[in-house]
């Protein structure tokens, strides 16, 4: 949340990087607007979509500024944005940042999570989405 306006933006890739400290990274661009909002809070809600949210994952890959408008989210009571139906969620702050060309790695330290290994993951590939299968 920044100030009483959920705002979110898509990454293309999450990587877990350490178990202790519990850490994630993910690589944002230059210049996003979203991410230059999203650099002061205190804490970032990460959502891995499942395989049957191509219609969520379109409308936050828009260009809108009111990509949440609509959506049923969960805040947490430290402020991150979760979306519903989500394979996973990561309750995370700002562990460190590290300039990359032109994207900035960005270092997430796990707070908390959830986790519904019964529900698959939304894949994109090849420039399509597709699910996994067992």
């Amino acid at each position: 949340m920044v100030g009483d306006e959920p705002v979110a933006m898509l990454a293309s890739s999450l990587t877990s990087v350490s178990l202790d400290p519990p850490l994630l990274s993910v690589c944002v661009m230059d210049g996003s607007r979203s991410w230059a909002r999203l650099l002061a809070v205190q804490r970032l809600g990460i959502s891995v979509l499942g395989g049957g949210q191509i219609e969520l994952c379109q409308l936050l890959a828009s260009r809108s500024e009111q990509r949440l408008a609509g959506v049923d989210i969960t805040v947490t009571p430290q402020g991150a944005v979760l979306l519903p139906g989500a394979t996973a969620w990561f309750d995370c702050s700002i562990h460190d940042l590290m300039r990359a060309g032109d994207h900035t790695i960005v270092l997430l330290r796990i707070e908390a999570l959830h986790a519904r290994p019964d529900e698959r993951p939304l894949v994109f590939h090849a420039s399509a989405y597709h699910r996994l299968t067992a």
